[in-house]
């Protein structure tokens, strides 16, 4: 409990009351407690026992590094604390998480920009008549009740102080006894004013289903609407008349139901009961901390939100209703129908070339197992540009609706890839003029002439954050549009003058013009090598119905909208796939690559991630723990695409059956469906296993469509780490057979002859070895050798850090070394009891335009070990702007001596790096 708090984590203070013992706190500011990586600290200085029922004086002053704390104006405690002190949060009188802590007064609360001295503080301190009168406990004046609404599960109680009181779920012969699934009582409607000041409830009353709020402190009221519709209750957002609000809650309760929260269905739920509380507009926000809110930005009312509570066997049955009664879009292969969608179990195979030669797709997709073929592009001419790409249907789109007509004569669904609003820059919505209907970023005036011939653009407005100098897949973007120019720059200046220069004028095939001083430049945004609509803009509108057209035409069953957080999550979005959807004619099976709370209502499945290259094995355990959760939380399917059959890479070894099989064991014990890409018809596959793996991969999909094993096998083939085999025995039945595959890594030298002792951990059986032939690098040229850096140069350290209790030292040595005259010693101190997350870095970064190593395959090193067994891991990282990636090696210090150690990037320890922590 506390009785004052002043955020914690990541960092802050407080007043803390343990018993009747009362200390300060400190956390450090902008570290974050079991995070890893952040090095977080925390402090406390003890007071003394607090008395009851008498005023007490506390005190606490920081010079830094020095902590002292008062009770009365007498000093009764003394630390140190090495960092500043300071709050991450508004400051908290008597609460704790939302939670009172303390049943009492507080008065005179003062906070000073200096350390108080021990004079002022006795000052402060005292008494003034506060021991005059006698101190009462009196139990506070409970609220009348206001108002209930029931539903058919359940039934919300309010008093008249606006708070909800109560959640009761209905007793019921399945449900059995009431509960109250609600853990606290709160209030209902709140404001937020600017300055990001909330502001609660305090007073209500009702007439005929309005809920009028007032506020403390705040002239207006609130008004909304609460709706019982049977199997849930309707809350709209009528009135606000409180001055400068950016954001009302219109409804927020506090659920006691919590083991699986799902914000893309808006539940949070147990294994008995739930609560769903879904937004009925797009300008609605729900949380799963069951509050529904709107923005100023968007409109404050005139939105809805729907709640739903009760049984977990009732959650579907409730939400079906609220879909089928609300103007919401919705498909009977999505939301709280997915889970009885048959199309729901389908997997599905990418058609990624020969669109036409339906013939060879249905092969693969019969030897795979596949449901549904999925057309993804370039089935379309290029993003934002949804007409049939005449390279692969020469007969447009009478051509696609026939191969499309094959696929459905044969069987199979048909699905349709989109970039959802994506428009990338070769659309005839950007060249050869773009539209003027693109989402901008921030708006700048021209403070110079800028001439065709110019290349710095001259802005009277600082830069805002998101500019880069470059125009990347990740996002990162560096165009602006001045009239019906596009133009890019490669430099920046913060400073004033603000300008943009090294620019490319008439990019991407538009004309560059004059534009004199005083005109506007829109900043665009970029994501995916790709400019987005307007929300709600012609535009916007224009995109929708060409998908929707081939969607309608072609008959089509499923379609992914991929791409489509990169429209922005939220509002843009949202509004892309709901003007979507709402024009389809027929049901659809949805994907998305964003898995927004609006669109819940269609989506189908979710979890699809895109292929790994490597550690396939602890990937997919990975993959399982995330993507089973969708039923519980979120009462979709899961969905364990998108796979691929890689063959050897110039970043990436090629994949093995076994890791294939793996795959598809603990899809099956999932019991879910699954995506392949990477096939193409004609031509030797990539992998020269590829139909090998196709046919196993439709051995497991045929038994799991047909519920062939019982749950005892699918219990065993479960287990993380485990290898099975799927085969058909002698008698003529399937059967799993466990596989124990034992790695072992050997370099082989005439000088080091590789031996490998391994113990059979199954009965007597044949020996058999894959053996997989690794690469070695070429030896540096010694006539030009490329050195990336030299550490011992430690003026080019610009990264040192440790975790927790972890010290590092680093020196230059000059005797015994190798490959220069000084090379790095890195010493380091680990006081903690454990090993495994005790780490200590060092490394550099480079500025734009950054370092490019080429297509170098591999680096080499000279390390010295001394045997302590520590993990030495060598990072190679891409900036943010190029995908954030890390390729590790690790290389094991169980060695005395120098050694010099070839790091592949084909080869990366990925797999090790699931049992080590390590500040990522």
């Amino acid at each position: 409990p506390n009785i004052l708090t002043g955020g914690w984590n990541p960092g802050g203070f407080m007043f803390f009351v343990n018993e009747d013992n009362l200390s300060f706190r400190l956390g450090r500011r902008g570290h974050r407690a079991g995070k890893v990586g952040d090095r977080w600290e925390e402090g406390s200085c003890g007071m003394q026992q607090i008395p009851l029922r008498k005023w007490t004086h506390l005190a606490a002053t920081f010079s830094l590094p020095n902590v002292t704390t008062y009770m009365d104006g007498k000093k009764v405690g003394q630390s140190t604390w090495q960092y500043p002190v300071g709050f991450t949060d508004p400051l908290v009188l008597g609460q704790w998480n939302t939670e009172k802590s303390h049943d009492g007064l507080i008065d005179e609360l003062r906070l000073y920009k200096r350390a108080l001295t021990s004079a002022e503080v006795a000052l402060l301190a005292e008494r003034k008549g506060r021991d005059s009168g006698e101190i009462k406990v009196v139990p506070p004046v409970q609220p009348r009740t206001l108002a209930s609404f029931e539903t058919r599960c359940a039934t919300l109680t309010l008093n008249e102080a606006g708070w909800v009181t109560s959640l009761l779920q209905k007793a019921s012969e399945k449900a059995g006894h009431e509960r109250e699934l609600l853990a606290a009582q709160t209030p209902m409607v709140t404001v937020v004013v600017e300055g990001n000041r909330n502001v609660e409830c305090h007073k209500m009353s009702v007439d005929n289903g309005i809920l009028t709020a007032a506020f403390p402190g705040l002239d207006g009221h609130a008004r909304l609407r609460c709706e019982s519709k049977g199997d849930y209750l309707k809350f709209t957002a009528l009135e606000v008349t409180v001055p400068r609000v950016t954001s009302f809650v219109f409804f927020q309760c506090a659920p006691g139901v919590n083991r699986y929260r799902g914000g893309f269905a808006g539940l949070v739920s147990d294994d008995d009961s739930g609560i769903a509380l879904r937004a009925l507009d797009l300008q609605v926000n729900c949380s799963t901390a069951m509050s529904a809110s709107t923005t100023a930005d968007l409109g404050l009312t005139g939105y809805s939100a729907g709640l739903a509570a009760g049984p977990r066997s009732e959650l579907r049955p409730m939400l079906k209703a609220m879909a089928a009664q609300e103007d919401v879009p919705r498909s009977q292969h999505g939301g709280p129908w997915a889970s009885e969608s048959p199309l729901a179990r389908l997997s599905y195979l990418f058609v990624q070339d020969a669109f036409t030669d339906t013939d060879s797709w249905i092969d693969l997709a019969r030897r795979g197992g596949f449901g549904i073929l999925h057309f993804r592009e370039p089935w379309f001419r290029t993003f934002g540009d949804y007409r049939p790409n005449p390279k692969n249907f020469a007969g447009g789109m009478d051509e696609m609706v026939a191969a499309a007509d094959r696929l459905h004569a044969a069987g199979f669904k048909l699905g349709l890839h989109t970039l959802s609003g994506c428009i990338r820059t070769d659309s005839p919505y950007i060249t050869p003029v773009p539209s003027q209907e693109l989402i901008s970023l921030a708006t700048y005036t021209l403070a110079r002439d800028f001439g065709r011939a110019d290349d710095t653009l001259y802005v009277n407005e600082p830069p805002v954050d998101q500019h880069s100098t470059v125009f990347t897949y990740h996002g990162a973007t560096n165009v602006f549009r001045i009239g019906t120019e596009l133009v890019q720059y490669t430099a920046i200046s913060r400073e004033q003058p603000y300008c943009f220069g090294k620019g490319t004028r008439g990019a991407f095939g538009t004309q560059a013009q004059d534009h004199p001083a005083g005109v506007k430049a829109e900043f665009l945004k970029q994501v995916y090598l790709a400019f987005y609509p307007v929300p709600g803009s012609g535009l916007m509108d224009k995109l929708s119905g060409d998908i929707a057209r081939a969607y309608n035409t072609c008959k089509a069953d499923f379609l992914y909208f991929d791409g489509a957080e990169g429209m922005g999550v939220g509002y843009p979005d949202n509004c892309m796939r709901w003007t979507t959807f709402r024009k389809f004619n027929r049901d659809c099976l949805n994907e998305a690559s964003n898995w927004g709370h609006h669109n819940w209502w269609f989506h189908s499945r979710t979890g699809a991630w895109d292929s790994a290259h490597c550690a396939w094995k602890r990937f997919q355990d990975q993959h399982v723990s995330s993507a089973g959760l969708a039923r519980m939380n979120d009462l979709l399917e899961p969905q364990m695409g998108w796979w691929s059959l890689n063959g050897p890479g110039h970043r990436h070894r090629r994949q093995y059956l076994d890791e294939t099989e793996y795959w598809m064991a603990k899809n099956m014990a999932l019991d879910a469906s699954m995506s392949l890409g990477g096939l193409r018809v004609g031509g030797a596959p990539a992998n020269a296993r590829a139909m090998d793996m196709l046919t196993v991969i439709g051995w497991y999909e045929q038994h799991r469509l047909a519920n062939y094993f019982d749950q005892a096998t699918i219990d065993r083939v479960r287990e993380p780490g485990r290898d099975f085999r799927l085969r058909l025995s002698d008698g003529g039945a399937w059967q799993f057979t466990p596989v124990e595959y034992l790695p072992h890594k050997a370099v082989v030298s005439a000088a080091e002859p590789a031996k490998w002792a391994v113990d059979n951990p199954c009965g007597q059986q044949p020996l058999r070895f894959r053996i997989e032939v690794l690469q070695s690098p070429l030896p540096p040229d010694p006539a030009a050798p490329r050195s990336l850096i030299d550490f011992s140069d430690t003026s080019l350290i610009a990264n040192r850090d440790c975790a927790a209790n972890v010290t590092q030292e680093l020196l230059t040595e000059t005797a015994d070394v190798k490959g220069n005259s000084r090379n790095l010693r890195i010493q380091a101190v680990n006081r903690n009891d454990f090993s495994v997350g005790a780490w200590t870095s060092l490394g550099t970064s480079y500025e734009f335009p950054y370092r490019d190593i080429g297509a170098c395959s591999g680096v080499g090193l000279w390390v010295k070990g001394d045997g302590s067994g520590a993990v030495l891991n060598v990072q190679f990282r891409t900036d943010r702007m190029f995908g954030a990636a890390i390729s590790e090696h690790y290389i094991d210090l169980d060695f005395t001596g120098w050694r010099y150690c070839e790091l592949l990037f084909r080869e990366r320890d990925s797999d090790r790096a699931f049992g080590l922590k390590w500040p990522y």
